[in-house]
């Protein structure tokens, strides 16, 4: 009971550390307060919020016991990157691209910093179990 309870509080306490996190990061290098910082130092600290935020999950998810939420939250945002990563040598290249591919990828990348998609990552245990539980029946 004590580790259920460990793991809650783990997983509130990350929860406040990401949106107190992708908060900061919209207001101050999103949309609103965004002049307060240099435009060149933008991307890299999104990079940075998203690499943050990767770790923070990770580590919460580690002390779950379905190792495998880890796994795929770490391919997730992976994945995120690599996306992030393959459009910077795309612009460094000067290859052209297009302004909704741009504004795509910034909202994947938003998606991945926001608070939401820890917490559906919090319930897919149980959604996996209930699964399993009707298949069994």
């Amino acid at each position: 009971m004590m580790n259920m309870e460990l793991k809650k509080k783990r997983f509130y306490i990350s929860l406040v550390i990401i949106i107190a996190i992708s908060m900061l990061d919209v207001h101050y290098v999103g949309n609103h307060l965004n002049f307060l910082i240099p435009e060149k130092f933008h991307q890299p600290i999104h990079l940075f919020v998203l690499l943050l935020v990767m770790y923070i999950g990770y580590y919460n998810w580690k002390f779950y016991d379905e190792a495998w939420l880890k796994n795929v939250w770490v391919i997730a945002y992976a994945l995120v990157i690599g996306m992030l990563f393959v459009t910077g040598v795309l612009s460094l290249l000067k290859v052209p691209l297009s302004q909704d591919y741009i504004i795509y990828v910034a909202k994947i990348r938003n998606w991945f910093i926001w608070p939401i998609v820890f917490i559906v990552f919090h319930f897919f245990p149980n959604v996996v179990e209930r699964t399993d539980d009707q298949k069994k029946s």
